[in-house]
């Protein structure tokens, strides 16, 4: 389900400033010199939302996710399209948890400081190439025309067999 192949909303984690400082034998504020954010607790604003229908006495039957999203502190807050966190870091940091529920992550190498208008055309282009489902899955396949093969299942219960530190048990 292709929507649209530009984001209405692009959300960014602007990672790395720190380190971009360090890099240049800089005080460690100075890598956040160009970086203006709004803060953004992700399970602070849920656990708010939630304490919200609850003071009002709102039944649980009557909670839908519009009336959530409604209660959220920053209500008005569109939900991301696309969310580019730079540095490369590969995690979500409790950053809009609500709003990015169906986005899609791009992860551009480049501390923040660097990230410039060549960057973002980048991640907008990845962007563009995804095929985006919001939590449907694709229509099955028949097995004659897949064109990769099926991964192996694992016994049951591998996961305690492989939770140990000596394991050597692959992902």
């Amino acid at each position: 389900m292709r929507v649209r192949s530009v984001p209405r909303h692009v959300a960014c984690v602007m990672d790395g400033n720190g380190r971009w400082a360090a890099q240049r034998s800089l005080p460690h504020t100075e890598g956040h010199r160009a970086a203006e954010a709004a803060v953004h607790g992700g399970r602070r604003d849920i656990v708010e939302a939630a304490r919200s229908l609850i003071r009002d006495g709102v039944p649980p039957e009557q909670v839908t996710e519009e009336s959530f999203a409604r209660r959220l502190p920053h209500p008005d807050m569109p939900e991301g399209d696309l969310v580019i966190r730079t540095s490369g870091e590969q995690r979500i940091s409790n950053f809009m948890l609500w709003q990015v529920a169906y986005a899609e992550w791009v992860f551009p190498r480049v501390l923040w400081p660097d990230f410039r208008a060549g960057h973002f055309w980048e991640c907008l282009e990845i962007y563009r190439r995804r095929h985006r489902r919001f939590g449907a899955t694709p229509a099955p396949t028949p097995r004659a025309a897949r064109s990769t093969p099926r991964t192996p299942r694992r016994a049951p219960g591998w996961w305690r067999r492989c939770s140990s530190p000596r394991s050597r048990c692959a992902g």
